[in-house]
């Protein structure tokens, strides 16, 4: 039972990530429309904020499930 729970809570762990990363794109639709109104600073920085959040994001989503790859060849318990 433990081995299971090991493996089980990191993966229930990432896939939390994925609704945050889904939230994250939706608002980049909205902001890829601004050329259409003109540049705004505002909006270009909040862009480029939710960029960095987003990149965070999923590179944390990516080495989560590399290591729960990990613990389910591994087997190191």
């Amino acid at each position: 039972m433990r081995r299971y729970a090991s493996k089980s809570t990191p993966l229930g762990f990432a896939l939390c990530i994925g609704p945050g990363l889904r939230w994250i794109m939706r608002r980049w639709t909205r902001r890829f429309r601004m050329p259409e109104t003109g540049p705004d600073p505002a909006q270009e920085a909040a862009l480029r904020r939710a960029n960095g959040y987003g990149w965070l994001m999923a590179c944390f989503h990516w080495r989560t499930i590399a290591g729960i790859s990990r613990l389910g060849t591994g087997e190191p318990f």
